[in-house]
């Protein structure tokens, strides 16, 4: 059921349902590892062994850091798919925008804590 641009995941075939879901999650995850795979390649053979080490040692930080901000953010989820299921509409504008603000927040917080002390935490 579309109403708005929104799809309703509550109702239908669960596993239809469980793939519509899944899609975009997939799919970010597969972009994000094709930029990564990349990234190595243009700078190991543009620039240098170096530099590829240097891409290799930050990858895995990024990716804590991502997981640390999306864990985060993901925890709107629960009042927010509780407003969804009882189609409350100022609830749901209103967990969602708090969801978004905390998310910006957090990376304001946390990019230039990354840029001051990330020769310290390598």
């Amino acid at each position: 059921m579309k109403k708005k641009g929104l799809i309703d995941l509550t109702t239908g075939r669960p596993l239809t349902q469980i793939i519509i879901f899944a899609i975009p999650l997939v799919g970010g995850t597969l972009f994000q590892q094709l930029y990564n795979f990349v990234d190595t390649l243009i700078v190991g053979r543009m620039i240098g062994i170096d530099a590829l080490a240097a891409v290799g040692t930050y990858y895995p930080l990024s990716f804590l850091i991502l997981g640390f901000i999306q864990g985060s953010c993901v925890g709107f989820s629960i009042p927010l798919a509780r407003s969804i299921g009882n189609k409350n509409d100022n609830d749901i504008y209103s967990f969602l925008i708090n969801a978004i603000w905390v998310c910006i927040l957090m990376m304001i917080i946390m990019t230039p804590m990354m840029i001051l002390f990330f020769r310290q935490i390598c």
